[in-house]
């Protein structure tokens, strides 16, 4: 049994205990409230394409020039509840180059999400907080900008998200602490071709955006949370893919056989480390940077703690290390402060916090065998590494090699999008181990 405390100042203290899966109910992932018909688009007959709509072998267009912006609608077998939060996904197949669509709730009042261009190509998610949703709504659908929407759609899909708010029901809680390599700043840029990890209703997240507050794109804003798919908001707004969906998949089923949703807070910041900028050490003295992202962590912390429900924080991910490289003797500047960095995080967070820590790639080698040196020095903080300073409750991975972003180029530390889901399995699968 572990305990975790959160102590956040004055505030109260959140004390509470993550236990291991139980045999009993385990929490299933919201069902599609689309029959496999309607998703399918093989059965019309719930579907009214208002003149406005073909379908062909599963795949939906708009009628273009036909000077019509009619609403594609999909009537729902039952009406929504009012206050329910919902998400809305579907399927590009084809981009297009011009015109927008909105996914719309109708009947019984509307509620209307984002626009959506027809050029996008990340994956498509409408969130829908309990708060838009103010009608018992019949039906939901597509509408068009204008007339010139050309881009083809497939695979409708509406799930109720009651069971899994984290606004409403307690959630294990991760932490995802770090660097660009925990980050979505510097990879490829996310796509629906390239996201390997499936949606998952019961995965949500919790962007910093320290840098930003908000982002279109992704219906982000900073400190709320939203279900989770790539690409994932960290400290500063961006498209790329990210470890950390990846890594919440391997994590999801340990939290859904304690029958909790999983919540992961999002806080890596690309060129952040322990030392040159001191962004994650705690009370650093450093102008402007020192101790930035520590205090996100605990500003974010409290965010969380104020939804309500009683969130458990049951384990952290950490990528730090890179921007730490220098020509000097860990064991001396480096491997401190990590354990300092550890310590405080127990003290603030909980005094058994399991860890999962990643270390640079064997790829990234600049001048004077920096990182083969700094990967060494991550790699003593493993509990088992039989270390001076080894920390129990605190695993080590090696990102997989072959997935750097800059193929032969030692000096860039970063990975492509399968490397970053790569080393996302890995970290989750570490956590894992932990829990």
């Amino acid at each position: 049994m572990m305990r975790i405390g959160l102590s956040l100042g004055a505030q109260p203290s959140v004390i509470v205990d993550a236990q291991p899966p139980q045999v009993g109910p385990v929490l299933e992932a919201p069902a599609n409230l689309l029959s496999p018909e309607q998703t399918a688009l093989s059965d019309l007959s719930s579907v009214n394409l208002r003149s406005n709509w073909t379908v062909s072998n599963g795949t939906l267009s708009q009628v273009l020039g036909n000077g019509s912006a009619n609403d594609l609608r999909i009537d729902l077998a039952a009406p929504v509840i009012a206050g329910h939060p919902h998400v809305f996904t579907h399927r590009v197949v084809t981009p297009g180059t011009t015109g927008g669509v909105k996914v719309q709730f109708g009947g019984s009042g509307s509620a209307v999400g984002r626009l959506h261009f027809a050029d996008e190509t990340l994956p498509q998610l409408e969130y829908f907080a309990g708060s838009s949703v103010s009608g018992a709504y019949t039906r939901i659908g597509f509408n068009p900008n204008d007339d010139n929407f050309d881009a083809v759609l497939a695979e409708p899909a509406l799930f109720d998200l009651s069971t899994v708010d984290p606004n409403t029901v307690a959630c294990d809680v991760v932490l995802c602490l770090g660097d660009s390599n925990l980050s979505n700043a510097v990879s490829d840029y996310a796509s629906q071709a390239n996201v390997e990890t499936a949606f998952d209703p019961r995965i949500w997240y919790v962007p910093c955006l320290r840098a930003s507050s908000t982002f279109g794109p992704t219906g982000s804003a900073r400190h709320v949370p939203q279900p989770c798919i790539e690409p994932v908001q960290t400290a500063a707004a961006a498209q790329r893919v990210s470890p950390v969906h990846a890594c919440a998949g391997e994590l999801v089923g340990w939290s859904a056989a304690r029958n909790r949703p999983l919540l992961i807070l999002s806080l890596a910041d690309p060129g952040s480390g322990l030392n040159n900028t001191e962004d994650w050490r705690k009370g650093s003295s450093q102008a402007t940077t020192g101790g930035r992202m520590y205090q996100e962590m605990l500003d974010m912390l409290a965010a969380v703690a104020a939804l309500g429900p009683a969130h458990e924080i049951v384990g952290a991910v950490v990528s730090l290390g890179a921007n730490d490289t220098t020509g000097a003797d860990y064991t001396q500047v480096w491997e401190p402060i990590a354990l300092q960095f550890v310590a405080d995080l127990r003290a603030d967070v909980s005094p058994d916090l399991p860890i999962a820590w990643l270390t640079v790639g064997e790829h990234f080698n600049p001048q004077d065998d920096r990182g083969t040196r700094m990967l060494a020095s991550i790699e003593r903080l493993d509990q088992d590494s039989g270390s001076p300073v080894a920390v129990a409750g605190l695993k080590t991975c090696r990102p997989p090699t072959g997935n750097e972003l800059i193929p032969g180029d030692s000096a860039d530390p970063h990975f492509n999008a399968h490397g970053m889901q790569v080393n996302g399995r890995v970290l989750g699968q570490a956590l894992s181990a932990l829990l």
